[in-house]
């Protein structure tokens, strides 16, 4: 299958490459562009670290104060996220959760409440980590250290895989990145051959707004994570 990818240049390559080891051919466009926009705190004062994206060790300056957080609990959303924190120089997680939920539901065994915790987050995100961690007892500081701008356009090898029909699925990791790919494709005239692709979600929260697309046929995968997206796929082109 041919497959377009919207993520971000850099999760975007590592996403192809497996892709095509499942034996897919794939086009990159971005609709997001993951830019750093603050950085870390001291650790005083702080029971534990949360971050729920790679982007937020990945986005941090070179000068971070990473040494002064070795000590403190590590709780991370997703395996990919964990791997960046410790690229940085931070040790093992102490819980590396699936989704919000499950590092809801997980943290009081390590770090019960009340406690305050340091959130590294993106600029544009849900609050329904933030307001579960209250609810439940912690003190939440939240410290934005990046944020993900969208593109203004769909990139040309996005466009012209679109405009000569050979895309066969597109995936979508995140709500905003599905909203914004359906802005582009509207923007440059491209809304139908869109629609006629495959759409692959990484949550139903991430299908959100693609009926307004009037895609005809969109899968969720079965777990939020890479391995799942591919299982998504169907096994052939449809039409074939």
């Amino acid at each position: 299958m041919h497959i377009l990818l919207t993520r971000p240049e850099r999760s975007g390559r590592s996403f192809a490459q497996k892709l095509r080891a499942a034996g897919h051919q794939t086009t990159i466009a971005p609709v997001l562009d993951i830019r750093p926009c603050g950085n870390l705190p001291d650790a005083g004062g702080y029971d534990g670290l949360l971050a729920t994206s790679a982007n937020a060790f990945r986005c941090l300056p070179a000068d971070a104060a990473l040494a002064q957080w070795i000590r403190r609990p590590l709780f991370c959303v997703g395996e990919r996220t964990a791997a960046a924190a410790r690229s940085r120089g931070l040790p093992k997680t102490s819980v590396t959760a699936a989704h919000a939920g499950e590092l809801l539901s997980q943290l009081p065994r390590f770090r019960p409440p009340p406690a305050r915790l340091c959130y590294l987050a993106g600029r544009d995100r849900k609050p329904t980590l933030e307001q579960g961690l209250q609810q439940a007892g912690y003190e939440v500081e939240t410290q934005v250290v990046y944020e993900a701008v969208p593109a203004p356009d769909l990139a040309v090898p996005g466009r012209e895989a679109l405009h000569a029909g050979t895309i066969d699925a597109v995936m979508h990791f995140s709500r905003r990145s599905a909203e914004v790919f359906i802005q582009l494709v509207e923007r440059a005239g491209l809304a139908a051959q869109a629609a006629a692709a495959q759409h692959i979600c990484i949550s139903t929260d991430a299908a959100h707004g693609l009926d307004r697309l009037g895609a005809k046929t969109i899968s969720i995968a079965a777990r939020p994570d890479a391995e799942a997206m591919i299982e998504a796929l169907p096994r052939q082109p449809p039409d074939c």
